[in-house]
Formats: structure tokens, sequence, C-alpha cells
């Protein structure tokens, strides 16, 4: 799983056009404000930081602060300050009337949650933010491959193919496309103990399992625009069972790791 929230520059500009006319500030508020999004635009963060700290001091309760309090969020969050960084981007998101701030808001939040392993929190403000963002252009893909993936991690597995398919037929031939395609349908848990283009590497790696009395087993599956044969350890209704087995499959396949299965 990446660890790093989806970078949002691109639509920085974009808000900064959007917005910009909505309050009469200072000179000097409108001034820290675009230094903001620009500072931001550059991966600049720690500027970002000093710049809307500046700003908040003085329009706190204006119509532009949420968008202070998320332009911080986002840096912090970028800087590794995790706790300062849910509770700017949670300000920005109750503040806001615009629905860009609270989509790109909400989707900072839940790879937030995301990051720390909280999938109640994580489809929460996924399904927020694409309810805020444009659902066929960037970053609404994102935002509904790891709702979908919460919400089979909560066993809701129809619900994560409803957003396993918008990501299919909205974002087709792209990464996440081809992922979500992979994990539809999907239904239980198992331990993913390699994969190979090879039928028969994949069921000597399986045998080399079973000799352990582990219960591996090889299946077809495609990945990466070609046929795979795929070494499965076991089958788990949820994913709490699926992570305590994994130790004991790891120690012999240091790589294996828990994946939804058909």
């Amino acid at each position: 799983m990446a660890r790093r929230p989806y970078r949002q520059a691109g639509w920085l500009v974009v808000l900064l056009l959007c917005v910009g006319c909505q309050e009469a500030l200072s000179p000097q508020a409108r001034q820290l404000l675009q230094n903001g999004y620009a500072a931001s635009t550059a991966g600049n963060n720690q500027t970002v930081i000093d710049s809307m700290d500046a700003f908040l001091r003085d329009n706190a309760k204006s119509a532009r602060a949420d968008e202070a309090y998320y332009l911080r969020g986002l840096a912090k969050y970028h800087s590794g300050d995790l706790a300062g960084a849910k509770a700017d981007l949670q300000a920005a998101l109750d503040r806001t009337g615009k629905k860009e701030v609270a989509g790109k808001a909400a989707l900072a939040l839940g790879d937030l949650a995301w990051d720390a392993d909280d999938m109640p929190a994580a489809s929460d403000k996924y399904a927020t933010a694409i309810v805020n963002i444009n659902s066929s252009a960037p970053p609404a893909d994102h935002a509904a491959y790891r709702l979908g993936c919460a919400l089979q991690r909560l066993g809701r597995w129809q619900e994560a193919d409803v957003q396993f398919s918008r990501v299919a037929e909205l974002f087709a031939g792209g990464e996440l496309a081809s992922r979500a395609g992979r994990r539809m349908h999907c239904r239980a848990w198992t331990i993913q103990a390699g994969a190979f283009d090879n039928k028969s590497r994949a069921e000597a790696a399986a045998r080399e399992l079973v000799s352990r009395n582990l219960p591996a087993s090889v299946q077809p599956t495609m990945g990466e625009g070609k046929l795979l044969f795929v070494v499965q350890v076991g089958r788990y209704s949820n994913h709490e069972q699926a992570a305590a087995a994994l130790p004991s499959i790891s120690q012999y396949q240091p790589d294996a790791f828990v994946a939804a299965t058909r």
C-alpha cells in the first residue's frame, strides 16, 4: 500500500482561480494565500505552513479560511505531522461550503485513515470525497479504488464491487482499473505466496508449502496484461483471520501477503 497522500497540486490552481473573488481580503492576506497555493504546487511544505499560519492569525473567520486550513493540513500531511494534518483537514471540511475543498479535504482525510488502517473512517471519508469531486477524472479513481478496498475489509463485498466497477469503466486502461478488475467479485481472503508466469514453477512452490502442512493451491489470474499463476494459502472469511495466519506462511515465503480472492 502506498503511504503517501494523493498529490493534488494541479487542482490547487483551479481552486485558486474559482474562489479568488469570493471575499474581499486585504492585499497582504491575498498574497499570503497565493503564496500558499504556489508553495503547495511546488511541494514547499514549510512555506505553505508558515504562510497559512500568518493568514489564519488575522483571517480565521473569513470565508477563505477553509482553503487555508486545507492547504496547511495537506502540507502537514506531507511533512509527517499526521495529528496536525488531521485537525486542519477536518477544520477545512467542517467549515467549507465549496465542493472542491470538501472533496479534497475528505480525500486527504481518507488517506490519513487508510494509512492508520482505520477502514471505517477511510470508507466514510472516501465516500464523502467521491460525491464532491468530478467522478470521471482523477483523483476520483484513487478515491473509488480505495473505497472499494476499505469496503472489502469491512466485509461489504457487493458495495465494494460497485466502486471497482466505477474505476474499471471510467478509467479503463489505467493501473487502478486493472487492479479493480482483479478485486471485483472477491468474497473472501487468502494469503498470496507467489505469482509466476510459469505454471510448473507455481505448482512446485505450492507443493513445497503443502509439504509443510499448509493448504496451498494454484489459481490462474490475469495480471499486468498476462496470465499469471498465483499460489494461495487458505481461505478466510475476514481480513483479521487471514492476517493472523500470515506469519505462519511468511516464514517460508517472506513476500507473502493478505489478498482478496473470489
